[in-house]
């Protein structure tokens, strides 16, 4: 880990949201909801994806009997012996080996909100294990259930979501603008933070309610400050430039759904650069397309192979994985993918999809 990055983890070993998803993780603490609010660039991604990793390194380090609030450096030390070198700060082009294996679910805009909406579903009917950290980036504006149609439902999906969030994850933080942006829920039921610029510093405070009776007996609820996370206004503390592309990425796509919703545009082709629509590269054969999926293809994809398996022979499974996935072509290119490489691993190595249909046996032995 470099200077920059260390002198980050140090600043975030100290504040109290790190030590709060820790708690949380660890499961001294059931669950954690966190909404984050404040003007643009004032840092409140950058705060978030900190302490979460912050959070998750303590955690990581905790069985081998190392604080990392109080021995940061000795925690660094046994998590790179294990994981290679680490990086974090806004210097850092590619992703870690703890962002890639630990990675957070990232949504944001329109496009996220659908995304969140499958997965969460997914989640609820698997039963998976609960430690699952839920980033939500912008994602929803209150205002934006006015235009009808398909942002009205999916308002109105992400209330219920973050209501019953805790039944499928461990973490959830929430970004917006200004608490205006969303439900009433997201600042009654989670801790509340708010960003505000400080100087040579980012200062985020967490308010709490409080009532008082005002002269003529009437009750008025406000907010009072608990406590403060100072960050200080220094390039490192950015957004890492591999997350910050990732996240513009995505915001783009976001633009264009609203486009399509509203006046019925059509994103051009080079709107695949977003994660949720990747583009493919194919290789020598033209069909193995290599891809890098959004999160709700590969959860889509695992599913329908799950399902299909059972299917008596190839033939019947194609069809059952092409009828499963809906025409979603995303993550069909996921479910092809993964039928290659289970095929290959066991001696039946199929260069067309067409040719699974010819794979004699039972799905079941090979996948």
């Amino acid at each position: 880990m470099d200077e920059a990055s260390r002198e980050v983890l140090m600043t975030y070993a100290r504040l109290n949201l790190p030590h709060m998803v820790f708690r949380t993780l660890l499961g001294t603490r059931p669950f954690l909801a966190v909404t984050i609010v404040g003007q643009m660039g004032v840092g409140k991604s950058s705060y978030a994806y900190y302490s979460l990793k912050t959070g998750i390194m303590a955690y990581l380090c905790h069985p081998a009997g190392i604080n990392l609030f109080k021995e940061a450096d000795r925690c660094i030390a046994y998590l790179e012996s294990i994981h290679g070198e680490l990086c974090m700060s806004k210097h850092c082009p590619k992703p870690d080996a703890l962002d890639k294996r630990y990675a957070l679910d990232i949504y944001t805009g329109p496009q996220g909100l659908f995304n969140l909406i499958e997965t969460a579903a997914e989640l609820a009917e698997s039963g998976s294990p609960k430690r699952r950290i839920l980033f939500l980036d912008d994602i929803v504006a209150r205002t934006g259930y006015t235009l009808g149609g398909e942002l009205r439902k999916a308002y109105f999906a992400f209330r219920e979501i973050l209501r019953l969030s805790r039944s499928f994850s461990s973490v959830v933080v929430v970004t917006a603008p200004t608490k205006e942006f969303l439900p009433p829920e997201a600042i009654r039921e989670t801790e509340f933070i708010v960003g505000n610029y400080g100087y040579n510093m980012r200062r985020f405070w967490r308010m709490v309610p409080f009532f008082l009776k005002d002269e003529e007996g009437r009750v008025r609820r406000g907010l009072k400050f608990k406590f403060s996370d100072d960050v200080p206004a220094k390039s490192a503390f950015g957004m890492p430039k591999w997350l910050d592309d990732e996240i513009a990425k995505r915001k783009r796509q976001s633009v264009a759904k609203i486009a399509e919703m509203v006046v019925g545009r059509k994103p051009r082709a080079k709107a695949s650069e977003s994660l949720a629509a990747p583009q493919l590269q194919a290789d020598g054969d033209g069909e193995k397309p290599q891809v890098r999926s959004s999160r709700r293809a590969e959860h889509l994809a695992e599913r329908a192979i799950e399902i299909c398996k059972k299917s008596g022979d190839f033939a019947a499974f194609k069809a059952c994985i092409e009828a499963a996935v809906r025409n979603d072509e995303e993550a069909l290119a996921a479910a092809k993918r993964k039928v290659f490489a289970a095929l290959s691993n066991k001696g039946k190595p199929v260069m067309r999809w067409e040719d699974v249909a010819k794979v004699e046996g039972p799905p079941s032995a090979y996948l």
